[in-house]
């Protein structure tokens, strides 16, 4: 989508206020391993529709290998700040036309969140800003249990880049 490059900018833009704020930001290059095909399985399995044994261990092996990745990465970093959606919401229209293709919208909606959900790591969204009118959010990413510290950081940045611009409501 066209406004997906001005989106991840202003979030990455977003990210390195948090130097602002005493932080040491820097990218991580990381590889994952497409983690959809084994979502759906193990969603599937837990729906009531029980996977093959085989597809339920490649799942979870995935799985572990992924989260492996992150805890490696969170061992070296107190948290991991990515954009939260790479574009602006679908119109209502856009929404119902997809919804009645079939075409689901986890995999594309929920691209940069449904990863951390399925790894057990807890994430939250600040507000940075809008975009043609639709808010942007910055995702922040934690270890296990550092949501007090997700939180404190959160209201620290936004304490420091309040968000005080509304957008107009027709």
């Amino acid at each position: 989508m066209r406004e997906s490059a001005a989106i991840i900018a202003q979030t990455h833009n977003a990210a390195h206020g948090f130097r602002a704020l005493g932080a040491e930001v820097s990218r991580a290059d990381i590889v994952l391993e497409d983690f959809w095909p084994h979502v759906a399985s193990t969603m599937y399995h837990y729906e009531g529709n029980p996977q093959p044994e085989p597809v339920m261990r490649a799942a979870m092996e995935a799985r572990g290998r992924n989260r492996a990745k992150f805890d490696a990465l969170l061992e070296k970093h107190d948290f991991i700040l990515s954009t939260t959606i790479p574009f602006i919401a679908p119109t209502v229209e856009a929404w119902d036309t997809d919804w009645k293709d079939g075409v689901s919208f986890a995999p594309f909606y929920t691209s940069e969140t449904f990863m951390f959900n399925w790894l057990q790591l807890p994430a939250i969204s600040i507000p940075v800003g809008f975009h043609n009118g639709m808010p942007i959010g910055l995702q922040l990413v934690g270890r296990p249990d550092s949501e007090p510290r997700m939180f404190a950081a959160a209201a620290a940045f936004l304490a420091k880049f309040p968000q005080i611009i509304r957008p107009k409501i027709s």
